[in-house]
């Protein structure tokens, strides 16, 4: 029998914020891919499908456990197996493209965020492998679940920014504002769970890894060894 959880149960409106979150996404890149599907190539479109299917599958999770199909929402959680392995290798043949790429953009910032976007895939196959590693462990295994979604954050945010914030006139100067608003909202969630009288590791992991990528936007170009990672990663496969 399908029985609603009651409202006070664990993370009650979180098919709501993780629906916000989509909407976000789809707003932060319309205008670099929504806006420009036909003229997308299939790099783009490869991991501009995956992630979005992540981030509607994060809401179909939520909704299934809230209403209590639990068989569905295992079943949903298998296909997660199948669809996390074809978006971290589209991630790695967007990075590599970026870092081959000679536009102006790309050009003056694609070492820079390099280290963002390769720490980013990173931490989302860490991230997925603890949510499963601890699946029976409701308060861990849907905290690592959410930083996978988390993750979106930043460079949507940064393109909203760039878009629509008055004084925001640089790459720069939206990249911090991303980070900056997206490490706030999880130390509120820090916070939020220190009231609840519980001390979770997941969002602070998640938090300091957010520093450090920013951080890594002024640190990247004294570290040579990264640069020749990365030169040997746009060079590989020819």
């Amino acid at each position: 029998m399908n029985v609603a959880l009651p409202s006070s149960a664990f993370y009650a409106r979180a098919p709501l914020y993780l629906a916000g979150l989509l909407a976000l996404a789809v707003l932060g890149f319309y205008q670099s891919y929504f806006a420009r599907l036909l003229s997308a190539n299939v790099v783009h479109h490869l991991h501009g499908i995956t992630a979005t299917a992540w981030l509607a599958l994060l809401c179909g999770q939520a909704w299934l456990y809230r209403t209590r199909r639990l068989d569905w929402h295992r079943l949903l959680g298998r296909w997660s197996l199948l669809l996390v392995p074809v978006f971290l290798l589209s991630g790695v043949l967007v990075l590599r493209r970026m870092l081959n790429a000679t536009d102006g953009f790309s050009q003056a910032f694609g070492m820079r965020l390099s280290f963002t976007d390769a720490s980013s895939l990173v931490y989302f196959a860490l991230a997925f492998a603890l949510a499963l590693h601890f699946r029976r462990r409701l308060q861990l295994h849907a905290r690592f679940m959410v930083s996978t979604g988390l993750l979106v954050l930043p460079p949507a945010l940064a393109r909203v920014a760039g878009q629509f914030v008055p004084g925001i006139q640089s790459f720069p100067a939206a990249f911090h504002a991303g980070y900056t608003a997206t490490e706030l909202l999880v130390l509120g969630l820090i916070v939020h769970d220190l009231r609840q009288g519980g001390w979770r590791w997941p969002y602070p992991l998640l938090l300091a890894v957010l520093l450090v990528q920013q951080a890594s936007f002024h640190l990247v170009p004294d570290w040579p060894a990264w640069a020749a990672c990365m030169r040997s990663l746009a060079a590989a496969g020819g």
